[in-house]
């Protein structure tokens, strides 16, 4: 009796170690897999198009980077919500977001041997000891997959326990149900644990650790593999309340997705056990059936179906969508907002969501600067109220991206990433900046039309010149901001020299004005006002320059 308290202790504490060991090396995984594709994220963030294929492959990346398809799909509904992806894209990147973590799971599958230990001892070194980031991110994938692995190990250790099959407790349990009343309830149980638990791939081993110690059956391998896989996509749905409509209804097309591949694959279970067992024969010399390879051939068969019966029922279920969800009634504000826990964030991909959201707002600031000369040199009374609506909306966006950027700091950061982090954060207070220099230049032009005064003759010629300067230096930087053009720092220089000259012979046209002119208070009234006019587009160049030099950082 002893005996047997001892041997199910030391199976207990053996597969909670493992699910301790595979969840925590997820999550190394994940940090290093983000930092090392960095590169590759980011260009297919830069290249997100209405194409079917080219964002069902990005989710499919977003998902083997982050080694979650909950977290994949909640960052794209964060994309969403800010406006980045619409509706196609967003159902795109979610059905390809199913396949990210199904190549993981064949490691497990591998006869590894003491393949663990040399991972763990070879990723150790760059992790810690190397002096370039990209050698340190590829030793955190080494030394987490040999965790990986390591957590593999400790489940499988003492796996077989006599006499107890959780599938014959389960019946037991439910002795009046038909079997598929037995498969819809187990898949129901496994489901809320799947929920509570959002970690797929530490659950699927868990199911292989439980079939190859045989307290599961097949059948039941195959129910388990049913019920996680839809149990990742309900917390989506869920999350999706919090965002906009386009959000909402992405996540619901994803949910009816696995709820139909689910409902469809419960009547053809012992089919789908015979259709593995004749694959499995592609992948493995055995002879019988490897509990290891049955279920990764599952979640992969799963997600296939999956992603044909998305791809294939893309409009009827989409329509069936729209009525359910229906549209905004009012044309909704896009916003940056992380949905959900930050468990689910990414911080490579929060970081190119910000760095999307300063392109936008550095879109903002080139109409606001064009707006400004429209005002004040053809006195376009239209273009002075949009530059007020404008900083407004600037305003409330650096907001957004400080609130964000609070939430992105809340998970871990490489070094590369805290930096990028306190660079977007200088970006856009520069931007913002810029916009609230050209609110003061309205401004001022108001007081001195206020006062009776304007600006005209030789000096209006001459700041219309400045000011063209220092549209097409900050143009330079806008190119620059949004990766349209590879400049050429002589190109740049060269602006900011035509900005600097005429700059100076504006002041002193400005200086000697002041000296034929400004005796009374009157005139010194609008003396002010054009000297700050001046001192704003000054400002304007400056913070054009520092976003600039910002550049280089990222």
């Amino acid at each position: 009796m002893n005996f047997l308290i001892d041997s199910y202790m030391i199976y207990v504490v053996s597969f909670l170690c493992g699910m301790g060991l595979i969840v925590y090396s997820m999550h190394k995984l994940s940090v290093g897999t983000q930092s090392f594709l960095n590169p590759l994220i980011r260009y297919f963030v830069n290249g997100l198009s209405s194409s079917y294929f080219v964002s069902f492959l990005f989710g499919s990346l977003i998902a083997f980077s982050i080694q979650s398809g909950t977290s994949a799909a909640t960052m794209a509904l964060s994309f969403s919500n800010s406006g980045l992806v619409r509706l196609r894209q967003l159902k795109s990147l979610l059905l390809g977001s199913n396949l990210g973590t199904v190549l993981t799971l064949f490691l497990f599958t591998l006869d590894y041997g003491n393949l663990d230990m040399y991972l763990v001892a070879i990723g150790f070194f760059p992790m810690f000891y190397s002096q370039w980031p990209r050698m340190r991110s590829l030793g955190k994938i080494i030394f987490a997959t040999g965790l990986l692995l390591l957590g593999h190990r400790f489940m499988m250790n003492h796996a077989v326990i006599n006499g107890f099959h959780l599938s014959d407790h389960l019946v037991g349990v439910l002795p009046n149900l038909s079997g598929l009343g037995f498969v819809w309830i187990s898949i129901l149980l496994v489901v809320v644990l799947s929920i509570f638990f959002r970690s797929t791939v530490a659950l699927l081993v868990a199911t292989m650790s439980l079939l190859a110690s045989e307290n599961i059956s097949f059948v039941m391998a195959s129910v388990f593999v049913l019920a996680i896989n839809l149990g990742k996509a309900l917390p989506v749905l869920r999350l999706s309340q919090k965002a906009n409509v386009v959000a909402k209804k992405g996540a619901l097309f994803h949910g009816m997705v696995h709820v139909i591949t689910t409902f469809v694959l419960s009547f053809f279970i012992p089919e789908t056990f015979t259709l593995i067992s004749k694959t499995q024969f592609f992948f493995s010399d055995s002879a019988s059936l490897n509990p290891l390879s049955y279920v990764a051939i599952n979640h992969l068969f799963y997600n296939l179906v999956a992603v044909s019966l998305g791809t294939l029922l893309f409009i009827p279920v989409g329509k069936i969508v729209n009525r359910l969800v229906g549209d905004a009634e009012e044309k909704e504000k896009q916003q940056l907002v992380f949905i959900g826990n930050t468990s689910h964030m990414s911080p490579s991909l929060a970081i190119e969501q910000v760095y999307q959201e300063i392109k936008k707002l550095a879109a903002t600031l080139e109409t606001m600067l064009q707006q400004t000369r429209a005002y004040i040199v053809d006195e376009d009374e239209e273009s002075g109220k949009r530059i007020l609506k404008y900083e407004k909306i600037t305003d409330n966006v650096q907001d957004e991206i400080y609130d964000f950027l609070d939430k992105v700091m809340e998970v871990s950061l490489t070094p590369l990433q805290g930096r990028q982090i306190r660079t977007l954060s200088k970006m856009a207070d520069e931007l913002e900046f810029i916009a609230d220099a050209c609110k003061s230049i309205v401004l001022c032009k108001k007081e001195i039309l206020s006062l009776g005064g304007q600006i005209d003759g030789d000096f209006l010629s001459e700041f219309e010149k400045d000011f063209d300067y220092l549209i097409s230096t900050y143009e330079f930087v806008f190119l620059e901001v949004t990766e349209q053009k590879d400049l050429k720092i002589e190109e740049y220089r060269k602006q900011v020299t035509k900005f600097e000259q005429k700059y100076i012979d504006l002041r002193k046209g400005y200086l000697d004005w002041m000296r034929g002119n400004a005796k009374s208070s009157y005139e010194a009234g609008i003396a002010i006002q054009i000297g700050d006019i001046l001192f704003n587009l000054r400002k304007i160049h400056s913070h054009a320059s520092s976003i600039h030099q910002l550049l280089g950082r990222l």
